[in-house]
């Protein structure tokens, strides 16, 4: 019923806070006459993406959510807001490690890409390798070592606690969630596609998936209460071994999905970034 402010283009890209709202365009006719503007039909906004217990949705494809908000030109991202506007945002005050915007996309479709540098989330989420959990990424990487490079990590400065990570030339993706830092989950991927990761814990049970295939699991899901920092593309000590590669999407809920849901989620990240599951 009224204006979005800085859409004027030819094309919008609903946000979150679309959802449950309809919205239509204005459509103008030019003929000798002279211009006749008219409104489409409302088009309901309805989402896949649930919002109980959702701790943190990042779209690298909403530049407006990217500070500085940039995707036509390289810039250094100091801060990426989570779409729930719950204010639970990922943040890099030193430009040294700030991951870079504008320089990269996937299926036309901006992306963020890290080269050592990474996104800390805040302490509000410390909490999450404590309990169950729920995590979707969408990334590709494009480095070629045998080190193991982390996605997103929980730690507590020196050791993993719940841990994301690839080995490239292997082919080897890794989850683990414990105390100790061990019992991880493994399976075989190709890390330079474009990926969809989703990882979850349910009590001592730990799954993982990649783009939708039957998970891999184990009973090594163990409590970690003395977590300090929570890193995407980076690891829980902030340097070192880190994401060379891009992340289009991370969606983090702190709640052992459905099955429904789950599938729900990876359809539309499916559709979204064209990926086959």
């Amino acid at each position: 019923g009224v204006n979005i402010n800085l859409a004027t283009s030819k094309t919008y890209l609903t946000a979150y806070t679309d959802i449950g709202d309809n919205v239509r365009c204005v459509v103008t006719a030019l003929s000798e006459q002279g211009l006749s503007p008219t409104n489409s039909n409302d088009l309901p906004i309805v989402s896949q993406i649930s919002g109980t217990n959702l701790a943190f949705w990042g779209i690298a494809s909403d530049t407006t959510s990217i500070i500085p908000r940039s995707s036509s030109a390289s810039s250094s991202v100091s801060e990426w807001i989570s779409a729930n506007e719950n204010g639970i945002n990922a943040v890099q005050i030193s430009a040294g490690l700030q991951p870079s915007t504008g320089v990269t996309s996937e299926n036309g479709l901006n992306t963020l890409f890290f080269q050592n540098d990474n996104l800390y989330l805040p302490s509000t989420l410390n909490y999450l390798p404590s309990g169950n959990s729920t995590i979707f990424v969408v990334v590709k990487a494009t480095s070629q070592d045998s080190f193991l490079r982390r996605i997103i990590a929980f730690g507590n400065g020196t050791s993993p606690r719940l841990n994301i990570g690839y080995t490239e030339s292997s082919n080897y993706l890794e989850f683990r969630s414990s105390s100790s830092g061990a019992g991880a989950l493994n399976t075989s991927f190709t890390p330079s596609d474009l990926n969809i990761i989703r990882t979850q814990r349910d009590g001592s049970v730990l799954n993982m998936s990649v783009n939708g295939s039957t998970p891999v699991s184990n009973n090594n899901g163990l409590d970690a209460n003395d977590v300090n920092a929570i890193s995407i593309g980076g690891n829980s000590a902030g340097s070192g071994f880190s994401l060379v590669g891009e992340i289009a999407e991370v969606i983090i809920y702190d709640t052992a999905l459905t099955t429904g849901q789950i599938s729900d989620i990876e359809t539309y990240l499916s559709n979204k970034h064209n990926i086959t599951i």
